[in-house]
């Protein structure tokens, strides 16, 4: 019942897969971070009342692919609580549906700034849209 020790070379490979993974890791963490800095960043731009400032702000996160659909959906939720923001968080939050067509916080919030009055064709448009999305599957 005596196993046998894992040979030089096999002990050196998963040093090795373990090294890689740790500095994957941490490469992601960093790129977390950076994230973090530029949502911050948007924030403070959002309220000194700059939403291009705030959208250039995450701009290096709208160019990955693994924060893109999250940075559209911040500028969406900055541009909703801003005073006369609706049309710039509409475009925001479009764009999120063409990343992450399930995103429930776009379907939801399109569906909050389509409802006033003269916006019934966009309303229409997207639950159209929400139903061809959620009975497509």
């Amino acid at each position: 019942a005596g196993g046998q020790a894992p040979s030089r070379g096999a002990a050196a490979r998963g040093l090795a897969a373990a090294l890689l993974l740790a500095a994957a890791l941490a490469a992601l963490d960093l790129r977390s971070l950076g994230y973090e800095r530029a949502r911050n960043g948007a924030l403070a731009a959002m309220a000194a009342g700059a939403p291009e400032r705030a959208e250039a702000e995450l701009r290096p996160a709208l160019g990955e692919k693994l924060f893109r659909a999250p940075a559209l959906e911040f500028l969406g939720r900055l541009n909703l609580a801003a005073p006369g923001g609706e049309p710039r968080a509409a475009v925001y939050y479009e764009e999120t549906l063409l990343e992450n067509r399930y995103s429930a916080e776009a379907w939801r919030s399109l569906r909050k700034i389509y409802s006033v009055p003269g916006r019934e064709r966009d309303a229409a448009g997207l639950e159209l849209r929400r139903r061809e999305v959620y009975q497509g599957d």
